[in-house]
């Protein structure tokens, strides 16, 4: 029995000096940490895949002892290091703008795929939009330097209208929302002869969608709940283009109701796009009118004047 206890003391005695000696990290202890465990066929490599020796990687020698005998090659290793992480996280940022902006051209060139359209689209993304003026507007990510223009339509990925642009700056637009009472639209009501004024109304902060309202119909209209709505746009054929803000057959919403004004006729519209959770946008940049120089005016001589000759001296 006294036999067993001293072989569990003895078993356990090795075990701690065991541990004790793989545990220490100086120099004088690695060489027996090497033999421990060569003896035991662990090698000082690596157990699948796991380094035997913690302060070794990819060969070199990181242990502190290793690291502190020169202070200044440390300090200098440190100091390429910082540096090369400073450039490497400049150009993670870069690579993620040019990410953002080639999935920006390849929505704008979906977009003319889709619709079809010869216009120049520019993909822009909503970046900040505030409480107090969810409705009203928006800013977006593109700008002057970008090609945007003030008064260009805006547009959603389904084609829908959204605004147009009434603010620019090199790298920002700022959008005015169609759910805005100031933004105004000529539109026409499909499968009708009716045209009319739609806008947006004033909201407050508990209302969650604004009405869109078709105003200036005729009184007694017969209008179709469902019916789609269409911006009219102004055609001039003279000069092969559209004129106006907003061009024809743009998307606004469908007739939700119709109600009669004392002198008119009025159709409240339910939005085409989805003004609550819109993040991606598109500038729709119509043909503009070449602007010519004046022509140069003929240059004319100028006319001598006549200084009269002065007086001789002593005479008046």
């Amino acid at each position: 029995m006294s036999f067993n206890r001293f072989n569990l003391v003895a078993f356990l005695i090795f075990i701690a000096l065991f541990v004790g000696v793989i545990m220490l990290p100086t120099p004088q202890t690695r060489k027996i940490q090497s033999t421990i465990l060569a003896l035991f066929g662990f090698g000082t490599k690596t157990v699948h895949g796991v380094t035997a020796n913690p302060d070794d990687y990819n060969g070199i020698d990181l242990s502190p002892e290793t690291l502190l005998e020169d202070p200044r090659k440390l300090a200098r290793d440190y100091a390429t290091l910082y540096k090369e992480y400073g450039e490497m996280k400049v150009w993670k940022a870069e690579a993620k703008k040019l990410e953002a902006d080639n999935a920006q051209l390849r929505r704008a060139l979906d977009f003319k795929r889709e619709y079809e359209t010869s216009l120049e689209i520019i993909a822009a993304r909503i970046i900040e939009r505030q409480a107090s003026t969810w409705w009203k507007t928006v800013l977006i990510d593109r700008g002057e330097k970008h090609g945007v223009f003030l008064e260009d339509p805006v547009v959603a990925d389904n084609g829908a209208l959204v605004g147009k642009i009434i603010q620019l700056a090199p790298d920002t637009s700022r959008v005015l929302l169609l759910t805005d009472e100031a933004c105004q639209v000529s539109a026409r009501i499909q499968g009708t002869q009716e045209k009319g004024i739609l806008s947006g109304s004033r909201v407050t902060m508990s209302d969650q969608t604004p009405e869109l309202r078709l105003k200036y119909l005729s009184k007694d209209a017969s209008v179709p709940v469902g019916a789609r709505i269409f911006s009219t746009g102004v055609y001039r054929k003279d000069l092969e283009m559209e004129l106006g803000v907003f061009p024809a057959n743009l998307p606004l919403g469908t007739v939700k109701s119709f109600r009669k004004r004392d002198t008119y006729g009025e159709v409240i519209v339910e939005p085409n796009v989805d003004f609550y959770s819109l993040t991606d946008v598109f500038v729709i940049q119509p043909p503009r009118e070449k602007q010519t120089a004046p022509p140069a005016r003929p240059s004319t001589p100028t006319k001598a004047i006549p200084v009269p000759s002065p007086l001789p001296v002593g005479t008046e």
